[in-house]
């Protein structure tokens, strides 16, 4: 044998040991130990520690569909749409609970001469600590989501549509993002306390107002409100409204505003108010109103009972503009 072949057979013994030390380290060792073979995979449950909504896991009642009573994270399998007559869809009985819509619809449709739904998913009492998210809430004789007396309710990427009473209701540091309310009886959007985050919403072709904050420490930023019966986004207390858009508002009622403030401490940047009676109204002068773009409101484009806290109309023609460095904080106004 020469000194090739013998490099060649070389070779193909180290290929050879290789191939099989992988084959051992894949295969695992040859003498198992005794006893029998016990699973290494995790549950579903353990993957994903969920529980689906059904009438096993969360049976309802006489007065609710689906009724949830502990903490957990909840999900919807598939679209409710059936046994609503008379009943709220979901009701949720528990603080801690996360329920995902999972993108199906919960539907309050009835048929002809049955009673009316309720409410679309109503939180029962005064639960902390709760996530509504990503799905459809329509159809329902009463509101949408209903949790006037949750702390720290939690609603994203949630849309309402064509409900009876109000479209989403919540309560104390509530936290609504995402959201949508449309053409709903009462309000789009209605939180009647405190401390509430309101962001990136839409709320259009409501009977009374679009957005209606109530209580100090709100936050409504990057919203639209649009053709809503009364005011646009209407707010009672120190909140911050900035970045807004509100056009077409008070189609029924003759001053309907584009943002309207009934309280006093609220600062009003950087929204822009088109096509409403008024553009932004203060009932109380004890705001702070700058830097907002208001044009063709019918009836006036700044409205107070004392201009103390607005930085003055500066009326700027269609054709072009004529700003100051020397007064960069004051209002704008299209004028026809």
């Amino acid at each position: 044998m020469n000194n090739q072949q013998a490099r060649s057979l070389l070779q193909k013994c180290c290929v050879l040991a290789l191939a099989m030390s992988a084959a051992l380290l894949i295969a695992g060792p040859l003498d198992p130990p005794a006893g029998p073979v016990s699973p290494t995979y995790k549950t579903l449950s353990e993957v994903e520690p969920r529980v689906a909504v059904n009438s096993v896991n969360t049976p309802g009642d006489s007065s609710c569909v689906f009724r949830i009573t502990q903490a957990g994270s909840y999900y919807l399998t598939g679209n409710l749409a059936s046994s609503v007559s008379g009943k709220v869809g979901i009701e949720i009985a528990a603080s801690n609970v996360t329920l995902d819509l999972h993108g199906f619809v919960i539907d309050g449709t009835t048929v002809l001469g049955a009673p009316p739904s309720l409410d679309g998913i109503r939180v029962a009492g005064a639960q902390r600590a709760i996530t509504i998210k990503n799905g459809v809430v329509r159809d329902f004789a009463g509101t949408g989501i209903a949790g006037s007396a949750a702390t720290g309710l939690i609603l994203t990427d949630i849309t309402v549509d064509t409900c009876g009473d109000d479209g989403i209701e919540t309560g104390p540091f509530a936290r609504v993002d995402r959201c949508a309310a449309l053409t709903c009886a009462g309000f789009g959007i209605s939180i009647p306390s405190q401390g509430a985050t309101v962001t990136n919403c839409t709320a259009a072709n409501n009977e009374l107002s679009g957005l209606r904050v109530v209580g100090a420490g709100a936050r409504v930023q990057q919203c639209t409100a649009y053709g809503n019966g009364q005011h646009g986004i209407e707010v009672s207390g120190k909140a911050m409204i900035t970045e807004n858009t509100c056009m077409f508002n008070g189609t029924a009622i003759v001053d309907g505003a584009g943002i309207r403030l009934a309280g006093a401490g609220a600062k009003v940047t950087d929204n822009q108010v088109t096509s409403n009676d008024h553009g932004i109204l203060a009932v109380n002068d004890q705001n702070l109103v700058y830097h907002n773009w208001a044009s063709h409101n019918t009836v006036t484009q700044y409205s107070a009972p004392s201009w103390h806290g607005f930085a003055n109309d500066w009326n700027i023609s269609m054709s072009g503009f004529d700003l100051h460095e020397s007064e960069p904080f004051r209002n704008f106004t299209s004028e026809p």
